[in-house]
């Protein structure tokens, strides 16, 4: 059987915002988290058009975090941390592209202050049919996961589960719906 590619790309992008928030945005983020947390509530919160939840809580280091089906948004007025993080969901990663994604998350933030994005991490995939992986191939793949599982048969590796990033199994294609969608900014 020959060796054949049936996917690969970017599965996460993970982007950090350096510049400047406006005063007004971190004013309007304070008291809509305040009101979030009176409530014990995710609240909506409008940013261009495209309502995102307000999170109670923070994110990390990030004091205010915005939910929506196509990522996360943290922002925070730190000036030891980018002000701005961004982590898309990896359904507009496959239908957008990495530099689609970056595209729409700039210019819905355009109007909380001056951002320039870079990359702090990118995870990369690939899914094969007819690749013949041996039970020894297994310390071949890197990851930082400290769970690794195998699955093998008759010598051969026919699975492999890496639990803390959510691995995938290199032998069979990935299933997650891949589609062309953006996100709806006015």
């Amino acid at each position: 059987m020959r060796l054949v590619e049936l996917a690969s790309g970017v599965d996460a992008l993970y982007l950090s915002g350096r510049g400047s928030l406006a005063g007004e945005f971190l004013e309007r983020l304070e008291r809509a988290k305040s009101r979030a947390l009176d409530l014990g509530e995710v609240l909506p919160f409008d940013l261009r058009g495209v309502e995102f939840g307000l999170v109670p809580h923070g994110w990390g280091r990030y004091s205010y975090r915005l939910s929506h089906e196509f990522g996360l948004l943290g922002f925070s007025p730190s000036e030891h941390l980018p002000p701005v993080r961004v982590q898309p969901r990896a359904e507009l990663l496959a239908g957008l592209g990495p530099e689609g994604v970056v595209d729409t998350f700039a210019d819905l933030l355009r109007s909380v202050g001056e951002i320039l994005f870079t990359v702090s991490r990118v995870d990369l995939f690939a899914d094969f049919l007819g690749w013949r992986l041996r039970s020894k191939d297994r310390t071949r793949f890197v990851s930082r996961a400290q769970t690794r599982t195998t699955f093998e048969e008759n010598g051969a590796l026919t699975g492999l589960h890496r639990s803390s990033c959510g691995g995938r199994t290199p032998t069979s294609p990935s299933s997650r719906p891949r589609g062309n969608h953006r996100l709806g900014i006015a």
